[in-house]
């Protein structure tokens, strides 16, 4: 009763391969008469050949399995390297701090199947050599104290008792009196319940016939059924010797296993002798409920079901009985056989064929087969999952998908979601029409920023923008959209280079969602012009025509001119901006062209190919500087075009400190007069009330005001008069566009 080794030669010689290897009948049976043969009896070749055929049962059968488990018989202090290994075997066993049996029982197959440099060759190799070296006559052999091959006497296994018939006699009687009705009236080649042959029979037969099709298992009493599958179990449980059933609940059937030592010191033994006894009660229990034909039968039905994903619900209704707590183990029948059987595993509610990793290889297999070229495979296609019953096919997919990480989008799943443009083309892919960005965004599963999936749009060749606010698939041929300027310069060269305003507004609102406003707009600005109602090419290259000092928030330093912003979320985020037209005078720069300036941290674009010169993005500055936003800068350009950020002081309320700051002059300057006149482009000697003027008019309003309250300190010989406020002129606000 798995007490201990036996040591007896004599037991030794009378020990059979199924003593050693409690398993094999239930994955072994060609071998069944070689299985239960004294060990001792094989010649050398019979031995190496059945170690052979051991080794490729286990390597197919149980890679979940600990080689302790496989080998329960085997010595744990045997070197392994008096033991003739393959080469490669001997180097891995060595990288991974394996030197003795003992060591090596404690692996489990599967894991020496992942190592480098062993292949299916070395496995068996492996495997047979210890196989030898369990069955050899200095090792001792477990006395199993569990029913085995060898004790038909414990597996005698009730599945198919039947204590009372009386019911199969009603049927019997049932059938009967239909057949005779049968025979009786000639019908020989239909089946005896067919309606058809029963259609004219007396009521009598055709009662025996709605008897026989109503028959359920609820009409037959408990005592004239077989035992349930969890009573099996259970009886098949409770033939272990007591210890080692409470060892597999610890081990094999818990949620939670033991370690072999924890359970070493709970009842007292080595932890080698734990896994002899739970290698030896695992083999014992698989060749019992492989041995009873019913629950053999209902195991190897659950192992092959169709298909190599199944939900877990699915298969319970099929098999109701598998729900069925088995008592003795205190877990549902499903596991019990789960945990006996390597053909297959539950986990997460899924039975999954040979495994999870395998399940989850196969299904992005399927998906990657079917996928279009923007990872998008609809669901119906895949048959990914098998159902059976009630189980609808569909949703029970999508949950699958979902559960290994896809993206479900409606009928369809996503194979690549990674990057934005990925998903975006994906989602187009699925729509099969032009969406905006945030409608595309509308379908993604997780957050992304319009701009990111922007800027991922416009830089990859898959897209197209297709209007203002639409993209689609290039593969459509649906043309790219531009932007207006580039529609009109398409229209005007199909109509030899000009075009009504009116047709041209109509043609352009009319294909695009653009507003007339707009589309007028770009017309009258460069590269074009629009002269008597007809739009055509500008004919001489349109330049600034506003004068640097008459712009707001420009001002004039020693070395070149400074612009003075207040930094924005946008300027963080890296967009371009609008810049003054004087700025283009100062550059040269004419419409529809750019410039390039250096700068410390890179070239700086300036561009005049809008409506408005615009800078490009100062990003790099502000990180540079670690600005935040709401913050007052200056934008520099010296003489030698070299371009500059620069952040500006901070007002304290002291009139002539916030003067400084706001013209951008050094904040300690001794002839504040000086610096005033310099910033709005004049002469020292341009009167007080002159320079105030330009500042007003120009709508630097808190500049002209600092300097009205600052004037008897700056020109203490000019009037007191108040300089009235005037209003911004047309170029002003020109510059707010």
């Amino acid at each position: 009763m798995l007490e201990a080794l036996d040591e007896s030669s004599s037991l030794r010689a009378a020990s059979t391969w199924l003593d050693a290897f409690p398993w094999l009948p239930a994955i072994g049976r060609s071998y069944d008469e070689a299985w239960n043969s004294p060990i001792e009896l094989a010649g050398e070749e019979v031995a190496e050949r059945l170690a052979g055929v051991i080794a490729e049962l286990a390597s197919e059968r149980l890679p979940h399995w600990t080689i302790g488990q496989i080998l329960p018989s085997l010595p744990p202090d045997v070197e392994l390297s008096t033991l003739d290994l393959p080469t490669r075997a001997a180097n891995s066993m060595a990288r991974h701090g394996i030197f003795t049996t003992g060591e090596l029982a404690n692996e489990f197959l599967e894991s020496l199947m992942g190592w480098r440099g062993i292949g299916a060759g070395t496995i068996n190799a492996i495997i047979s050599r210890l196989v030898r070296v369990s069955t050899s006559a200095s090792p001792p052999v477990l006395s199993t104290g569990v029913p085995t091959a060898a004790a038909p006497a414990g597996l005698d296994w009730p599945f198919h008792e039947r204590p009372n018939d009386q019911w199969l006699h009603a049927v019997g009687n049932d059938l009967k009196l239909i057949a005779d009705w049968c025979a009786l009236i000639g019908i020989e080649d239909k089946a005896l319940l067919d309606r058809s042959a029963l259609a004219s029979a007396p009521d009598e037969v055709r009662r025996a016939a709605e008897h026989v099709l109503a028959l359920r298992l609820s009409d037959i009493s408990a005592d004239a059924r077989a035992k349930s599958l969890s009573v099996v179990l259970n009886d098949a449980l409770l033939r272990l010797e007591p210890r080692a059933l409470e060892i597999l609940k610890l081990r094999l059937l818990s949620g939670s296993p033991m370690t072999l030592e924890d359970l070493g010191r709970q009842f007292g033994v080595t932890r080698e002798r734990v896994r002899q006894i739970e290698g030896k009660a695992r083999g014992a229990l698989l060749t019992a409920v492989s041995q009873s034909t019913g629950l053999a039968d209902v195991a190897a039905s659950v192992a092959s079901s169709t298909g190599t994903i199944r939900p877990l619900a699915d298969l319970l209704e099929a098999y109701p009985a598998l729900a069925d707590t088995v008592p003795s183990a205190d877990q549902p029948a499903w596991r019990v056989l789960d945990q006996l059987d390597d053909a297959y595993e539950i986990v997460d509610g899924w039975r999954v064929s040979p495994s999870m990793a395998a399940a989850e290889a196969a299904t992005l297999a399927l998906i990657t087969e079917s996928a279009d070229t923007y990872g998008v495979a609809r669901i119906s296609d895949l048959n990914v999952v098998s159902v059976a019953g009630t189980t609808d096919a569909e949703s029970t997919s999508k949950q699958w998908l979902t559960r290994c990480g896809y993206v479900v989008d409606g009928d369809f799943v996503l194979l690549r979601t990674r990057s934005v443009g990925d998903y975006g083309a994906a989602v187009l892919s699925i729509a099969g029409s032009p969406m905006s960005v945030s409608s595309i965004l509308e379908r993604f599963a997780f957050e992304r920023s319009a701009g990111s999936l922007k800027n991922a749009m416009s830089q990859d060749e898959r897209f197209e923008r297709v209007d203002r606010e639409l993209w689609g698939l290039k593969e459509w041929g649906l043309g790219a959209y531009g932007g207006i300027r580039s529609v009109i310069r398409e229209h005007l060269a199909r109509n030899g280079g000009q075009a009504p305003l009116d047709e041209l507004v109509e043609g352009i609102t009319g294909r695009y969602s653009v507003s007339a406003s707009s589309v007028i707009a770009y017309a009258n600005a460069a590269p074009f012009e629009t002269v008597d109602g007809t739009v055509r090419t500008m004919r001489a290259s349109r330049t600034a025509e506003k004068p640097p000092e008459r712009t707001r928030r420009l001002f004039r330093r020693t070395d070149g001119w400074a612009y003075r912003i207040t930094v924005s979320q946008d300027h963080l985020r890296g967009s371009g901006f609008v810049a003054p037209t004087a700025m283009a005078s100062l550059l040269g720069l004419g419409a529809g062209a750019s410039i390039q300036l250096d700068s410390r941290l890179g070239p700086q674009v300036i561009a005049w190919t809008g409506i408005q010169p615009s800078f490009g993005s100062i990003r790099r500055f502000l990180l540079d500087a670690d600005i935040e936003a709401n913050t007052d800068a200056f934008l520099t350009i010296s003489d030698e075009l070299v371009f500059d950020f620069e952040e500006a002081g901070s007002k304290t309320g002291d009139p002539t400190h916030d003067l400084l700051t706001l013209i951008g002059a050094p904040e300690d300057a001794q002839d504040a007069w000086h610096h005033v006149t310099l910033a709005a482009n004049q002469d020292l000697s341009t009167p007080f009330v002159s320079v105030v003027d330009v500042f007003r008019g120009r709508g630097d309003d808190d500049i002209a005001d600092l300097l009205i309250a600052l004037r008897n300190e700056l020109d203490p010989g000019a009037p007191i008069a108040e300089s009235p406020t005037s209003a911004p002129d047309v170029s002003y606000i020109m510059d707010l566009l």
